[in-house]
């Protein structure tokens, strides 16, 4: 397709009064292929490219769910020794406090077969109409029976504590279901026996709740039947702080055999630990951020300040957002975000719950590092990551493989005081909007949190990392504006591009974001990737693959209908393909696929194969203000130099929204990948140069497959050396002819014996061309 021209300003009718022919629109493309591909020869297809290596990085969350925040025993405070409350004592329970938190406690009366004094099973709301509770709270204090013993008169009954031989010696009761004391015997008001209070005081810095539980009985509060009296003794209190009704019991069921060890004998121990192991923050983590980087702390310093990229606001509220675009304008950087499976029928990035797995794909080259963030999500700002220095993705001639759970630490960032993990209101799942609590008076980045060590990560966290095996992909870009006569019509033309493969964030732009500073704008206002390859070189993950001679060229040029450029990319299950190439007739816009980029996997990890061009749209790179298409003075065919027009006022890389009209990309563009080792006979007719592919698999352990194209019968000799240059094999040296062709390297010298672990180089040599690359072997 060309540009159709007719009367108006409209996308049909372009520049007819100001091209009267196409020997103009010829002169400015040549015009603007003396300032654009000309270097792009000097500079794209000298510069050698760093190797890629993709892991897998699994995060499992291997805690549990906690239905208790806090639980503990309310000690004698006056005898710090006895295990029971006597008249005129009282029992201390401390926890720190939040809006929907609830306390439930158990107590026995002692001189009985198994009653215990408890609220219901709802427990007492520690706050009420959006105040801490404080005061008397003994008229919401019962008396239970724990329907495992038959009662007998309270103070006397044989199989009561004080006076049986041995424990759970009384008989069953009829009724084996916890209720209120319903029976022939007369028992005083709880309030003649307890008087139970609520103080607020400070504990580890925040506001707690201390539950005071006296024992207010006389020797005249408990009468008996054979008419003498005595004061009521009452035992320890388990307790339990918690959101949802019938942490200890529900009344009309069965009592646990805990409950009933602690009602009939005063038992504490099977109760307490029961407690112990329900109690704590469920560990649930937020969406995070990784980072494979060359130099130390891309996220923070220990012992500074939280350095303003966006770890506050992932630290305190789980938003990947802020710290995601500040590490993506940084192109020595490689990004992504990992998550929890998704919610059906949310598009929204789920919390890692405790069994949850998140897998995500990092890609590195050597001598880098990977490290994490995320939040704690129990917590105002804590959150797991290593140490600033990372995990080393390639730290020898091997790559990282394995367990680094040990490399991770709970880290403090400084910006949010802290409240007690689990309870406070101002931690996420609790705060009425983001960043709503108070700063934390040390702003320091360190390590551990409010009663939660560093290496509390160690009980819920393991992390893995695996090295994948790439597969090359024949990447094919076809400029089909054909269809339009001649005598009406203005070219359209795409520019050189690149490509680049990912497993996080695409490197070239996210959407409704300025551009990322290192190459977009020269790309799509000028044509020139230079500057788009040049940063992702440089990067510690990216692999940028520029593509610009058309087929039946020998030297980059603009893409005319008609013509095809291609391109070779390596891929692993979980990432994808982004590229970038200029619509040349406008001023800023490029033909791309959105910020996610393409799968080169489906779902079950086969390679894709076939037309994509779905996926593209023409987006503006809000870096130059838009002209009409094909009519503006300060685009390609018609400025007089690079980057002459004016600028964009909305700097946002947005999809094309100007007023103009533009084809649909379907009309003008067919874009198509093909897996090499799934499609041989097809890349056979298909090369224009001579190219060596990534063997696949690598690494790898029995065999591996190495692929090349040729462009004309020749003869070829591919070779294998160790890193020292000692020659070991040479798998074909002989006339081959033109065509893609796949050689099996079986990992044996040339006498037949297999070859150790390491690094070896593979080298290709035809039609006067040497090219070589490097594969791990592993044993």
């Amino acid at each position: 397709m060309r540009i159709r021209i007719t009367e108006g300003h409209s996308f049909q009718a372009l520049i007819v009064n100001r091209l009267n022919h196409n020997k103009i629109v010829t002169r400015h493309f040549i015009t603007v292929l003396s300032w654009l591909v000309v270097p792009l020869c000097l500079v794209l297809w000298t510069i050698p490219a760093k190797g890629q290596q993709f892991f897998k990085v699994t995060l499992e969350n291997i805690g549990r769910s906690f239905p208790y925040t806090i639980s503990g025993i309310g000690r004698n405070i006056n005898d710090r020794e006895s295990f029971v409350v006597n008249p005129g004592q009282i029992a201390e329970m401390g926890m720190p406090i939040f809006p929907t938190a609830r306390l439930s406690f158990v107590a026995k009366f002692w001189e009985s077969n198994d009653l215990f004094f408890a609220p219901d099973e709802v427990g007492i709301p520690l706050f009420e109409n959006g105040v801490p509770l404080v005061g008397d709270i003994t008229d919401r204090i019962f008396l239970w029976d724990a329907g495992t013993e038959l009662n007998e008169e309270p103070g006397i009954g044989d199989y009561q504590p004080p006076r049986q031989e041995t424990t759970n010696t009384g008989p069953d009761d009829d009724n084996q279901l916890v209720r209120r004391v319903d029976d022939e015997f007369d028992y005083p008001a709880v309030s003649e026996m307890l008087r139970v209070t609520i103080e607020l005081r400070k504990a580890y810095g925040v506001d707690a709740a201390f539950v005071h539980m006296a024992n207010v009985s006389t020797e005249e509060t408990l009468v008996l039947s054979d008419g003498s009296s005595k004061p009521v003794v009452v035992s320890e209190s388990m307790y339990a702080v918690h959101t949802e009704p019938g942490p200890l019991f529900t009344p009309g069921q069965p009592a646990s055999g805990a409950l009933e060890l602690f009602a009939e004998d005063g038992e504490a121990s099977s109760l307490f630990l029961g407690l112990l192991f329900q109690t704590g923050p469920t560990p649930v983590l937020s969406p995070g951020v990784w980072v494979s980087y060359y130099m130390d702390g891309p996220l923070f310093y220990p012992g500074i300040e939280e350095p303003g990229m966006g770890l506050e606001a992932l630290a305190e509220d789980g938003n990947t957002t802020p710290l995601l675009r500040s590490l993506s304008k940084i192109p020595q950087h490689t990004v992504g975000t990992f998550s929890g499976p998704m919610v059906p029928g949310s598009t929204l990035p789920a919390n890692i719950e405790p069994g949850d797995v998140s897998e995500f794909i990092v890609a590195g080259k050597p001598e880098t590092s990977l490290t994490i963030a995320t939040k704690f999500v129990e917590s105002n700002d804590l959150f797991v990551s290593t140490e600033p220095q990372g995990i080393l993705l390639i730290p020898s001639v091997l790559p990282a493989d394995g367990t680094f759970t040990d490399h991770l630490y709970l880290w403090n960032a400084g910006t949010e005081a802290d409240e007690w993990p689990g309870l406070g209101p101002h931690q996420l799942p609790r705060q009425m909007s983001p960043n709503s609590g108070p700063p934390d008076s040390d702003n320091r980045v360190r390590k551990g949190g409010i009663v939660l060590s560093e290496r509390f990560t160690q009980a819920f966290a393991s992390l893995t990392i695996r090295p994948m095996q790439s597969v090359p992909f024949h990447l094919f870009i076809e400029n089909i504006a054909t269809d339009l006569p001649a005598s009406t019509i203005v070219p359209i033309a795409f520019s050189p591009g690149v490509a680049v493969v990912h497993g996080g964030a695409s490197p070239l732009f996210m959407q409704g974001a300025v551009e990322p500073g290192f190459g977009l704008e020269m790309l799509a206002e000028d044509g020139n990737p230079s500057a788009v390859e040049s940063a992702l070189s440089s990067s510690a993950g990216y692999l940028p693959h520029v593509f610009g001679i058309p087929e039946g060229e020998t030297a980059p040029g603009l893409l005319h209908p008609g013509s095809k450029y291609r391109a070779v990319v390596e891929g692993v299950p979980g990432t994808s393909l982004s590229i970038a190439l200029m619509f040349v007739e406008s001023n800023d816009v490029f033909v791309a696929p959105g910020p996610s980029g393409i799968p080169l996997f489906d779902t079950e990890g086969n390679p894709i194969t076939g037309d994509v061009t779905e996926h593209f749209s023409l987006w503006d790179a809000g870096t130059e203000l838009n002209e009409e298409p094909g009519l503006g003075a300060n685009q390609p065919a018609r400025q007089s130099g690079p980057n002459t027009g004016q600028m964009d006022p909305d700097t946002a890389v947005r999809l094309v929204d100007d007023g103009f009209t533009y084809p649909e990309v379907s009309d003008i563009l067919r874009v198509s990948v093909v897996p090499t080792q799934t499609a041989t006979a097809t890349l056979a007719e298909l090369p224009n140069r001579v190219e060596l592919y990534g063997n696949y698999p690598n690494p790898f352990t029995q065999s591996t497959t190495i692929a090349f194209s040729l462009v004309e019968a020749t003869p070829v000799r591919l070779s294998i050396y160790n890193l020292l240059g000692v020659h070991i094999a040479d798998l074909t040296d002989g006339w081959m002819s033109a065509g893609t062709h796949e050689i099996l390297w079986d990992g044996r010298n040339a006498h037949g014996l297999p070859v150790s672990t390491g690094l070896y180089v593979y080298r290709l040599s035809a039609s006067n061309t040497n090219v070589t690359k490097h594969m791990l072997r592993l044993r």
